[in-house]
């Protein structure tokens, strides 16, 4: 079995961040509410978030496929689903999940399985 790619990156936001620096094929996130702070985009799964743990606030999905976001590291705990083209402008608002997010899992579909979904469509 190959080892998994993680891809990722991590940029201080200016101070007009938004949710337009997020390219198609990413899942992308923030560290504050309303798609401001400190912005991160994911092209591949995350088992462990490492500086970005448990830091977001706002999430955007620009795939094709849904994203599970987990409240634990290595796919663990509460398990959460972004369908494609959903966004998430106030993490708190959904099952109280400001700051709470340990990883993040690509998956190859745009289905959601059993997980709950969270967000409402922003467009992709």
């Amino acid at each position: 079995m190959g080892a998994a790619v993680i891809a990722f990156a991590t940029a201080q936001a200016p101070a007009s961040a938004s949710p337009g620096q997020c390219a198609d094929n990413r899942l992308c996130a923030w560290s504050d509410a309303d798609y401001g702070g400190i912005f991160t985009a994911y092209t591949a799964s995350a088992p462990a978030l490492g500086g970005d743990n448990d830091r977001f606030d706002s999430v955007w999905n620009r795939n094709s496929v849904s994203w599970y976001v987990y409240v634990d590291p290595n796919y663990r705990g509460a398990r959460y689903c972004v369908r494609p083209g959903y966004s998430v402008s106030k993490l708190g608002d959904w099952f109280g999940l400001h700051d709470r997010i340990s990883s993040v899992q690509k998956l190859g579909g745009s289905s959601c399985g059993t997980a709950t979904p969270i967000g409402s469509y922003k467009g992709s």
